[in-house]
């Protein structure tokens, strides 16, 4: 009998996978790339960002589909990363280096425009970390990565960063603070629920926080607290 739905896919995921087991360079290599995909540059995802604004909504409060099939790509790439022994520490130091450089682009562009609003910033948690201004990015509600254009890279971005921080356990010099830096940065830019859950699961593998640690008591029921980045495969 065959194994029904995301069972079966991660089971023709890992025998693919199997193919690359002659040379696990390789094989690091491309799951890394299938979990971050293409590296984020600031000025093209500001043009999809602008791009955004011009699409015309039946509903205008309704975010848009988080559920495509290049995450859930993704997230059998971040997931197989996960298990242990599946990537060498000089391999993930080199794919951590580039996600975070992804990720700093993709903050850029996200404070790169737009006019200050009331809303949650993206705090420490899954959740929604504390309220105040942030840069909005966009007029469709809750910001650009309420939209699949801006939050699929955004998304898949914080994956690699999710997926490869076991294996840069301790932190490379230097990694930490730049981690920080990018806290900071998106601390002050608007990001949607969903996108913030993803920040918040990477960032806390990364320094090795605890899940809905900085959740504060009010956000206790907040939907997105506990959120595990790879929630296709669940």
């Amino acid at each position: 009998m065959k194994a029904p739905g995301y069972r079966r896919l991660n089971l023709e995921y890992e025998k693919m996978l199997s193919n690359f087991a002659f040379n696990f360079n390789l094989r690091c290599y491309n799951l890394v790339r299938a979990a971050g995909g293409a590296p984020i540059k600031s000025a093209a995802l500001r043009e999809v960002i602008a791009g955004v604004d011009l699409v015309r909504r039946l509903f205008d409060r309704e975010a848009d589909n988080h559920h495509a099939e290049a995450l859930l790509l993704s997230q059998l790439a971040a997931a197989a990363l996960r298990r242990g022994g599946s990537t060498r520490r000089s391999t993930a130091e080199v794919a951590l280096d580039a996600s975070l450089g992804s990720a700093e682009e993709a903050a850029a562009a996200l404070g790169a425009t737009g006019a200050r609003v009331s809303g949650p910033g993206t705090g420490d948690g899954a959740a929604g970390g504390g309220t105040g201004n942030v840069n909005g990015n966009s007029q469709w509600a809750g910001g650009a990565t309420n939209h699949q254009s801006a939050f699929l890279p955004v998304c898949r971005v914080c994956l690699a960063l999710w997926a490869v921080a076991p294996a840069c356990t301790p932190l490379p010099p230097g990694t930490e603070a730049r981690v920080e830096a990018l806290a900071a940065a998106l601390a002050g830019v608007e990001l949607g629920p969903m996108a913030r859950a993803m920040w918040g699961a990477s960032r806390r593998a990364l320094t090795g926080g605890e899940p809905g640690a900085a959740v504060e008591a009010d956000d206790a029921a907040d939907v997105f607290t506990n959120l595990d980045p790879c929630f296709l495969l669940e």
